[in-house]
């Protein structure tokens, strides 16, 4: 039997340390955590991939803690934190092995007697009630499943105050607990490419931040500009830096694209958005000095019930804009910009037998591709007669795609043209080849900058691809997403920007 103690209580000292179960035994731990209960403060040890040990000393909250554990997971290390009146905090550890930053906040469990982390779950022992467990990942909803309970309801003793890891099983004071077999929804391993940037929060709680779209400046790259759909507000307008530039009460914009113009002055690219309040089209004009001008009275009636997912396109007429509803209706409109107004014609409408919402127009070939949340993508031929052209791309099977289905756009790299995708589900990205037979070709997850202090992105629903030059870092184009799950520290919804050379040179496709 292989025993680690989760805890060593010395004098006033308790130390722990990260474990991980199965294979031959425990992995040395590259971080410990000591508490001391006099002072309040924690001390750091971390071990270097060199060897070399760093030490530091931490005063996390004026809180009174009463224990620590410290865990490896997907790629870092991390410090969690428990005392009075139901603290529970998560800590990551820096790039130089001292510094630490808040993750998150965990609700749910008082009176925690000890913490540990296994296999990328946090388990808590809560006083007289149960063991339960955690997903550990920075990024995860901290939703606690119980895994035992204590006498008489459960096999865990009453008074129990240990908690430990014995042959590859929870031990509570002797009484053996089953480590859980279901792997946490970051499994499997993925590549991880880190965002070099990210924007404001958006000013909403909750689900408020959705869909980007990426304007690029030809004239001056370094000024170009990220609109971002803000479902509670309308438009949010931001520079490269991350920084709100302007933002326009427009209603309750769900989707947003755009496309460039040329001809017509100082307009240098229309925008159109997916109106929820007001049933329509919202279109925005995008001009020479950076200003974005909401056109209210080129506001396109749509007469559908809920315009949801929205993507536009180009044609030898001008731009063209793509909505659906949540009924499975789409609709094709046809812009004609007149001077200073646009006016706008409906060229097309038809019904898919599911509800769709992200969606990308692909000039070269003339196929729509669309996702249906649940059952995967879809292509189809906007040329074709009515009820024909359509057919699936790839289905939603857990392998790369987990339902949901999000955000999507066309990727144009120098071996070919991939559709990025994002599978919301295993909060991660998918690439596949634009040509049949639409080939994998590789998924990867947004991770954290810690260097910079930027968390990475999950729950993504839209995104958006651009490969022109936008400076450094973005020489070979810019990914932007948005970021469901705001963490370090935990703030409203905002949206992540990614080197998009960084995302094909860690696929190989580049």
């Amino acid at each position: 039997m292989k025993l680690l103690p989760r805890s060593v209580l010395l004098g006033s000292l308790l130390t722990c340390n990260s474990v991980v179960a199965g294979g031959d035994g425990i992995a040395p731990p590259a971080l410990t955590a000591s508490l001391d209960e006099n002072s309040n403060r924690v001390e750091l040890v971390s071990v270097g991939p060199d060897g070399n040990t760093t030490r530091s000393d931490h005063e996390l909250t004026r809180t009174v803690l009463d224990g620590v554990c410290t865990g490896h997971v997907d790629g870092g290390n991390y410090l969690f934190a428990f005392g009075d009146n139901g603290y529970l905090s998560q800590w990551q550890l820096g790039e130089d092995g001292r510094s630490l930053q808040l993750v998150r906040a965990i609700p749910g469990s008082l009176d925690v007697e000890a913490c540990l982390v296994v296999n990328d779950y946090l388990y808590i022992l809560e006083e007289d009630i149960a063991l339960w467990r955690y997903p550990a990942h920075p990024e995860a909803h901290a939703e606690r499943v119980m895994v035992e309970r204590f006498e008489p309801h459960g096999s865990l003793p009453q008074g129990a105050e240990s908690l430990a890891l014995v042959d590859a099983k929870l031990s509570v004071e002797g009484a053996l607990v089953p480590v859980s077999e279901r792997l946490p929804e970051w499994q499997p391993r993925l590549p991880v490419v880190a965002a070099t940037g990210q924007t404001a929060p958006v000013y909403h709680t909750g689900d408020a931040a959705d869909d980007p779209a990426i304007w690029l400046n030809r004239t001056s790259p370094q000024d170009s500009l990220i609109l971002g759909a803000d479902k509670r507000h309308g438009l949010r307008i931001y520079a490269l830096s991350g920084e709100e530039t302007a933002a326009i009460a427009a209603g309750r914009i769900n989707n947003i694209d755009l496309r460039p113009v040329s001809g017509q002055g100082d307009l240098q690219a229309i925008a159109a958005g997916s109106n929820r309040s007001s049933r329509s089209i919202s279109l925005f004009a995008i001009n020479a000095d950076r200003s974005v001008q909401w056109l209210r009275d080129a506001e396109i009636d749509t007469g559908l019930e809920d315009p949801y997912g929205l993507c536009m396109g180009t044609n030898d007429k001008g731009p063209t804009v793509i909505v659906n509803d949540k009924d499975g209706r789409f609709q094709v409109w046809q812009l004609s910009l007149r001077g200073a107004s646009i006016a706008s014609s409906l060229l097309r409408e038809f019904t898919v037998a599911d509800q769709p919402e992200g969606c990308v127009y692909d000039e070269k070939s003339g196929l729509l591709y669309y996702g249906i949340e649940d059952q995967g993508i879809h292509s189809l031929d906007l040329a074709a007669p009515a009820g024909q052209g359509e057919r699936l791309v790839a289905s939603v099977d857990n392998s790369p795609l987990v339902a949901d289905v999000e955000g999507m756009d066309i990727v144009r790299g120098k071996r070919g043209d991939y559709l990025l995708v994002s599978s919301q589900g295993n909060h991660s990205y998918a690439l596949l080849d634009l040509e049949p037979p639409h080939t994998f070709r590789g998924a990867f997850r947004i991770g954290p900058n810690r260097e910079s202090g930027i968390d990475g992105a999950s729950e993504t629903d839209g995104l958006a691809v651009h490969t022109g030059n936008f400076g450094e870092p973005y020489t070979r184009g810019l990914l932007v997403v948005q970021d469901g799950h705001k963490v370090a520290p935990e703030q409203n919804q905002n949206f992540k920007l990614v080197p998009l050379g960084d995302v094909l040179d860690t696929l190989g496709l580049e």
